[in-house]
Order: C-alpha cells, then structure tokens, then sequence
C-alpha cells in the first residue's frame, strides 16, 4: 500500500514532479529491499540461529562482538526500558519536545 501511495508522485510534472521525484524512487527502492530481506534473506538467519544442535566453533572477534551486544543489552538498554516504563509521561513529553 505504501508503494501505491507514492507512485503517483512519480507522474507528477512540472517544477514540482522534478523536486519530488527522487523521493517516491528512494520510498519504493527501500520497500522493495525490506520485502526482500523478510521474505527471503531472514528466514534463511532465523532458521541457522534457531538451529542449535549444528552450531559451530565462532571466532574471536565474533566472541567480542556477542559479549558487547549482550552486555550492552544487560547494562544499558535493559534499565534504560525500565526507567522509560516507569515514567511514561515524561517519555511522552520528550518525543513531542523532539
């Protein structure tokens, strides 16, 4: 529905069709490239991910890399959502002054 919703733009002429062209081309290009991601490049992930039983040896940096994301997501995002929970007035007043 997106993509429907911006083709028009692409027939639209004059000053204002060649000021606003770009934007539905780069709307629809990433679209297109999400669609193909869900559909056909993230089962492919899921599936490895989920499949523990053939997991294989992972390198050093990879080793690094899984620490600092799980540390990050222990340390920092995890008591960032719960003060954001807990204050769900002031999160709301933020966005709006953002």
């Amino acid at each position: 529905t997106t993509i429907a919703a911006f083709s028009p733009l692409l027939i639209v002429g004059g000053v204002i069709g060649s000021i606003l062209k770009d934007i539905p081309i780069i709307v629809i290009c990433v679209i297109v490239a999400s669609l193909i991601e869900c559909f056909l490049i993230l089962p492919g992930h899921l599936q490895q991910s989920l499949n523990r039983g053939h997991r294989h040896d992972e390198g050093k940096i990879r080793q690094a890399l899984d620490r600092g994301f799980l540390n990050f997501r222990d340390h920092v995002f995890k008591p960032f959502v719960g003060v954001i929970l807990k204050a769900p007035a002031l999160t709301l007043i933020t966005a709006l002054t953002l």
